[in-house]
């Protein structure tokens, strides 16, 4: 019977959950989502594919243990992101794990360090280039102050 009343509100046994967002607005991002369903205390994301279908905007989530997810489908279904929009409607998913390939703007590995360290040395690399042209145009400014 338990398993039956799981089937139901659609709990499958699975660290992946899939969530459906109803009435949405404006895309959201790959951060913002990794924020909401990192809000739950005691789990942690692993893994998220973003992606949109006749049903809206949709997201794949995958956490460290299955206890996670279901903790998440009880804590977060049915919250709304903004007030009066983009409402979380959040199932298990039937797949056991999600494959991602490489980061980027719809997907994300957050478990994989490989891809974190890449992520946070290619932000670092960025930060530079922005300082070093900020740099560059305050010596250019200079100059022609000089001038």
């Amino acid at each position: 019977k338990q398993q039956q009343q799981q089937q139901e509100i659609g709990l499958h046994s699975t660290p992946v959950v899939h969530v459906t967002i109803h009435d949405c607005v404006y895309p959201l991002a790959m951060d913002l989502l990794y924020k909401i369903f990192s809000l739950v205390k005691g789990t942690v994301v692993e893994k998220i594919i973003i992606f949109t279908k006749t049903g809206g905007f949709q997201a794949l989530i995958q956490y460290e243990s299955v206890e996670s997810a279901e903790k998440v489908i009880n804590y977060l279904n049915g919250f709304y992101i903004y007030e009066g929009f983009c409402l979380l409607e959040i199932r298990s998913s039937k797949l056991s794990e999600l494959i991602v390939t490489r980061n980027a703007e719809r997907t994300r590995d957050f478990s994989n360090n490989d891809n974190q360290s890449t992520n946070k040395a290619n932000e670092k690399q960025d930060e530079k280039q922005k300082k070093e042209s900020k740099s560059e145009g305050d010596q250019q400014q200079q100059a022609q102050q000089q001038q």
